[in-house]
């Protein structure tokens, strides 16, 4: 028996493999393109259209001023947490919170509450938290995750099995 004729099965063989691997991969590769799609037009679909009140009078404040940036220090945290609650009662469109360190006490659940208060208006309301506190927020966030005008994201997910929303 000649030695390519001793091969040809570990040839077939690696060819039906690599055949295999290929079409694998063009799956994998169809169906990320699906989910990236899908994602894209629900996030399109969830990106706030329109202006509002609060957007036109930022607009006016900042008319002839495009060379400068425009900021206010507030004095202390409960001047903050007012303001924050104050842009939450005046969202009309869509407003985003990004949270290094957001924890379960008395301002983040006043915070949450009129985040979802704002979302019961209509207004797209996005949170993007870090990683840092969110498994003891986990059951909380779960609760409100489905509200169809509010989404949750995580920065950094550290932990494998960390919550997602």
């Amino acid at each position: 028996m000649s030695a390519t004729r001793r091969h040809r099965p570990l040839i077939i063989a690696a060819v039906l493999l690599f055949l295999v691997a290929a079409g694998v991969a063009a799956f994998a590769e169809y169906r990320y393109r699906q989910f990236l799609q899908t994602h894209e037009q629900r996030e399109a679909d969830f990106t706030p259209q329109g202006d509002s009140a609060l957007r036109a009078r930022a607009d006016g404040l900042a008319a002839g001023r495009e060379d400068q940036s425009g900021h206010r220090l507030l004095p202390d945290g409960l001047a903050s947490l007012r303001a924050r609650l104050a842009l939450l009662d005046s969202a009309q469109v869509g407003i985003n919170l990004q949270y290094y360190i957001w924890d379960d006490d008395e301002a983040g659940r006043l915070v949450l509450a009129r985040a979802l208060d704002a979302a019961d208006r209509g207004v797209k309301v996005r949170l993007l938290l870090d990683d840092f506190n969110v498994s003891e927020l986990a059951d909380r966030l779960a609760q409100v995750a489905g509200h169809p005008n509010l989404r949750i994201r995580l920065f950094n997910p550290r932990r494998p099995g960390a919550p997602t929303f």
